[in-house]
């Protein structure tokens, strides 16, 4: 007979991705725990590479004939129709779906919101252009005409249309004529503030250089920009941290720009390479590894009593 009163098993609470028993009772391999553990990142990794591209063929669709469009929008649409969804620093792909998408929203909100209040719309914290689009498009071509919708089928289509033309003339203007060198990191730059000290500091400071980032506002490694000056980046995840249940002593860690921040602390960027790189440090928590790790050792002790 079972006691209702019986504690579960540690391994019985644990998520399944960092269990180390089945059901059954047996214990799992390495492998097998390491596939388990991979499992969701991949998972959520395809969704989003699935979703990107989906999203993209929809828009292109609304374009009609792509031979029908003018060069600047022929080549770009080509651009995108090639595009594997990823959102990287180095993505060509990523630099044209998100100029077309700033370009597309306002052409189709600034007549039916106006000037003033299409900005303030676009600008909302937390807003994400890709479901904007995908709203405003969906109530555009429902079967049934949505009194709601903010553009008509067949401008929505002129739309697209202008919004290729012009996108490929804004990226030649702004990152040059070779679409080969059309990089989204060149596009969404990352800038550190200065973050309660003063700027400057003594020894060569690095924080607030200018770098190419990657990601989006729907990516893993977030990195959400300001439409009203596009692209820089204005939300990131500069603190990531990787822990395994199974044994939650040993964890990775990276923080973006460095420990302090402080102008006088020599180490105050040394975070920011390691971060960019995805190269998260151990962060130790046992004893011993953090004694064996350390690069000095301070004592404090009670003042002798005077004479």
């Amino acid at each position: 007979m079972s006691d209702e009163n019986q504690q579960p098993e540690p391994q019985q609470l644990r998520n399944t991705l960092y269990r180390k028993v089945t059901r059954g009772r047996r214990r799992l391999s390495r492998g097998r725990m390491l596939v388990y553990r991979v499992a969701v990142f991949v998972a959520w990794r395809l969704i989003h590479l699935f979703w990107a591209t989906c999203r993209v063929q929809r828009v292109l669709g609304l374009a009609g004939e792509i031979a029908t469009l003018p060069p600047e929008a022929r080549q770009l649409a080509s651009l995108l129709a090639g595009w594997d969804g990823s959102a990287a620093a180095g993505s060509r792909g990523a630099a044209a779906w998100h100029a077309l998408l700033q370009s597309l929203l306002a052409r189709v909100l600034e007549t039916p919101l106006g000037v003033e209040l299409r900005a303030r719309t676009l600008g909302m914290r937390g807003l994400q252009p890709e479901l904007l689009l995908d709203a405003v498009i969906e109530m555009a071509t429902a079967p049934e005409p949505d009194p709601d919708a903010l553009i008509a089928p067949a401008q929505l289509g002129d739309a697209v249309r202008e919004a290729l033309r012009r996108t490929g003339l804004l990226l030649r203007v702004q990152l040059g004529p070779n679409p080969e060198k059309w990089f989204w990191g060149r596009l969404h730059p990352l800038r550190f503030q200065p973050f309660g000290w003063p700027g400057a500091s003594a020894f060569g400071d690095t924080i607030e250089t200018q770098r190419p980032y990657g990601g989006d506002g729907l990516t893993i490694a977030v990195g959400e920009y300001d439409p009203a000056a596009p692209y820089a980046v204005t939300v990131v995840a500069a603190h990531r941290l990787v822990v395994d249940l199974a044994d939650p002593e040993l964890a990775l860690s990276a923080l973006a720009p460095g420990v302090s921040e402080h102008p006088g602390d020599p180490r105050r960027d040394a975070g920011i390479e390691r971060w960019l790189a995805g190269r998260p440090a151990l962060l130790a928590t046992h004893r011993f590894v953090v004694d064996e790790g350390a690069q000095g050792r301070l004592a404090l002790a009670p003042r002798a009593p005077g004479p």
